[in-house]
C-alpha cells in the first residue's frame, strides 16, 4: 500500500527524495544536507517509463527496459500503471498481478538509484499526489455469456452494464485479438460478439469511458470457458 502525505515546513537531517509518480514517466529529485539538488538519472535520462513488464522467470522489469522487451511479447507490458490503480489486478502474460506490485517495482527502481547516487537512504521521501478527490469509478457488469464449440468453446455473444460516472459511456475494445470483437451499443448496454476462440479461458481487455474524460477507467472483462 502506498501511502501520500503532504508535508510543508519537514526541517530533517539526511538527504530528502522527492518522487513524481506520473502516468508514462516518473521523476524524482534528490537534495543534498546542504540544499544542492539533483534529478535522478535512469539509463540517462531524468524520465523513468513507468512501464512495467514480466519476463518469463516472473521478474518485473521497469522503464526502457520494460519497453524494449515488450517489443518481443507486448502482452507481458503494462506501460501505464497508474491508470490501472483502482483496480485490483491486471493480467500480464501468463501472470496475473495486483496493481501495487507494479506501481512497487517503479518505486522501487527509483529508491535503488536513489540509494547509489546518495549512499545512504533519503530522510524524508515525498510522492506527490492529486489534491482532488480520485475519480469516479465506472463499473462494468457482465449480465449474459453465450457460448458454442464444445471442448474448443468460442465465446460468441458478452453481455455488460456500465453504471457510475456521467452518461454517455464509449466502450472500445483494447486488445490484441485479431481480427477484434465487435461492440454494439444501447444507452448503458454493450453486446459484444466475435471473440476468438481458444485459448480460453483467458482475460479480454476493454476500455470504458463516461462523459467526463477525468472519469475514464479501464476494466478487464475475464472471458471464462463453459462448454
Amino acid at each position: 500500500m502506498i501511502t501520500c502525505l503532504q508535508c510543508r515546513g519537514v526541517q530533517a537531517p539526511g538527504f530528502h527524495l522527492g518522487v513524481d509518480f506520473g502516468t508514462s514517466h516518473t521523476v524524482a529529485v534528490l537534495r543534498w544536507p546542504d540544499g544542492r539538488t539533483k534529478p535522478l538519472l535512469f539509463d540517462g535520462s531524468p524520465l523513468l517509463p513507468s512501464a512495467v513488464y514480466v519476463d518469463d522467470t516472473g521478474q518485473l522489469v521497469v522503464g526502457r527496459d520494460a519497453l524494449d522487451s515488450a517489443r518481443l511479447n507486448p502482452g507481458r507490458l503494462e506501460p501505464n500503471p497508474k491508470r490501472r490503480i483502482d483496480e485490483e489486478t491486471v493480467l500480464l502474460g501468463p501472470a496475473e498481478l495486483p496493481v501495487g506490485d507494479l506501481i512497487a517495482a517503479v518505486l522501487s527502481r527509483v529508491a535503488a538509484e536513489s540509494l547509489r547516487v546518495a549512499g545512504e537512504l533519503p530522510a524524508v521521501v515525498t510522492i506527490t499526489c492529486p489534491i482532488a478527490p480520485p475519480p469516479v469509478s465506472l463499473v462494468v457488469t457482465p449480465t449474459a455469456y453465450s457460448y458454442s464449440g464444445g471442448a474448443a468453446c468460442s465465446a460468441a455473444v458478452s453481455q455488460f452494464v456500465v453504471t457510475g460516472g456521467t452518461a454517455p459511456y464509449t466502450m472500445v475494445y483494447s486488445g490484441t485479438t485479431s481480427p477484434p470483437p465487435s461492440i454494439a451499443q444501447n444507452g448503458n448496454q454493450f453486446t459484444v460478439t466475435g471473440l476468438a476462440s481458444a485459448p480460453l479461458p483467458r482475460i479480454e481487455p476493454f476500455t470504458v469511458r463516461d462523459a467526463a474524460g477525468a472519469a475514464q477507467q479501464s476494466r478487464t472483462v475475464s472471458i471464462t470457458c463453459n462448454p
